[in-house]
């Protein structure tokens, strides 16, 4: 049948009679049942794998936008000068020929 409820109509109809079939003995008739039974557990599979994926597709594509919207905190000290500006211009200090360390510096 061409429409979605003849076609489920017939799938019906042709799982009976295979099942009817298989209960006399037909070998063709179990053999198409355990290929059925075989394609639905990987039809499953395949949308348990299609669901995880979209899950995942959701959780990457937030993660996206909240990165994009984060912005860096203003960072303020009050010398002017941050700490680790302080301590490259120590080890440039140290470099120089004849300068103290920089333990002896700070006191």
């Amino acid at each position: 049948m061409t429409t979605e409820a003849g076609q489920n109509f017939d799938d019906k109809l042709g799982e009976t009679i295979a099942k009817t079939l298989a209960l006399f003995g037909n070998d063709d008739a179990k053999e198409a049942l355990e290929n059925q039974a075989k394609y639905d557990q990987m039809i499953a599979q395949q949308e348990q794998t299609n669901k995880i994926s979209q899950d995942m597709v959701s959780k990457i594509s937030t993660l996206i936008n909240v990165t994009a919207q984060n912005k860096p905190l203003p960072m303020s000290f009050p010398s002017g000068s941050s700490p680790l500006m302080q301590s490259m211009n120590s080890a440039n200090e140290e470099k120089r020929h004849g300068a103290p360390p920089a333990y002896l510096l700070r006191k």
